[in-house]
Order: structure tokens, then C-alpha cells, then sequence
């Protein structure tokens, strides 16, 4: 990441505030996938994700009870196909 383009750019965006500028040119020459923050009302223009903290932990759940779900379901098939088959 080039410090100096971020400042840059954080220093010419329409953003109302220099930090929150400064954190979204961060998160986007980072690759980041998301922001997370307490302010997403000051993210408004943001092409990226705005979640709380809350947010993103209660998706997290949810991606867990998924990944949880499938691997009880793919178990389960494979007890059928291989009967002798276990968890080690």
C-alpha cells in the first residue's frame, strides 16, 4: 500500500471527515472486503460493506451454523456411502 497515495486521496475525497477518508482509502488499498465501524452513516459513499460490530458478528454466526449445517449434512452421506466411515 502507498501511504502517500492514500493521504492523497483521503485528502482530495468528498468524505466530511479526514479520518474516516483516511480509514476507507486504507480498507480499499487493502483489499479489505468490509468496514467495520460504529459511524456508517459516515460511510455513506462507500463502495464497500459498512457493518457494526454487532453486525458482523451476528453474520459470522450465520456463516457458522451454515458451515456447521453442511458438515453435519455431508456426514451423513457419507455414513450411507461408506458405512464403516467415521470422524477422526
Amino acid at each position: 500500500m502507498n501511504i502517500l497515495y492514500t493521504v492523497e486521496k483521503a485528502l482530495n475525497s468528498s468524505f466530511s471527515d479526514f479520518e474516516d477518508a483516511l480509514q476507507y482509502f486504507s480498507a480499499t488499498a487493502s483489499n479489505c472486503d468490509i468496514i467495520i465501524t460504529r459511524n456508517a452513516k459516515d460511510f455513506r459513499q462507500s463502495l464497500l460493506p459498512i457493518m457494526s460490530a454487532d453486525e458482523f458478528l451476528k453474520s459470522l454466526n450465520k456463516k457458522i451454523a451454515i458451515n456447521i449445517q453442511l458438515a453435519f449434512e455431508v456426514d451423513l452421506r457419507l455414513r450411507k456411502v461408506f458405512p464403516n466411515y467415521h470422524i477422526v
